[in-house]
């Protein structure tokens, strides 16, 4: 993503009277008296902006679709939805209701984990066997019984 601010905010100060803003550096020295006098508010969110950036350049902000306690809708993978029809469990190709319970952080990415251990899914998955609305899920289960019935029939 790209930056859209300074690395050294030492140098950074809002001027309002200045079109380009926080672009520019400093030069009346308020930030060394403790801070911008004008536009203090937009100094504190650029500042803040400026740590989620460099927080995320570092590889220490994480986007997560989700949080523990929201609910989260799954469904089984193509391959488990055909070893239920095989094995005549057809009544478990449904969309099942999770609690994230707890996430878990990998190198390679991240585990929800939902209530009891139930079900575990995966960052790839999101979208494909775990969604954040019960709609996307059933969407995506009409699909996989479509693709079933073509195969079948």
């Amino acid at each position: 993503m790209e930056r859209l601010t300074i690395n050294n905010l030492d140098k950074v100060c809002y001027d309002p009277w200045e079109l380009c803003g926080m672009d520019s550096y400093c030069t009346k020295g308020c930030h060394e008296e403790g801070g911008c006098t004008k536009g203090c508010d937009i100094l504190k969110m650029y500042r803040r902006l400026a740590e989620y950036e460099d927080l995320e350049e570092q590889g220490k902000l994480l986007k997560l679709p989700c949080k523990i306690g929201d609910t989260i809708y799954v469904i089984p993978s193509r391959a488990n939805y055909g070893i239920n029809i095989v094995n005549r469990h057809k009544e478990n190709n449904r969309v099942y209701e999770q609690i994230v319970d707890h996430i878990r952080f990998y190198k390679s990415g991240y585990l929800l984990s939902t209530c009891e251990g139930f079900a575990c899914v995966i960052e790839e998955s999101y979208k494909e066997t775990w969604f954040l609305t019960k709609e996307e899920a059933e969407t995506a289960l009409r699909k996989l019984k479509d693709v079933w019935k073509e195969l079948e029939g």
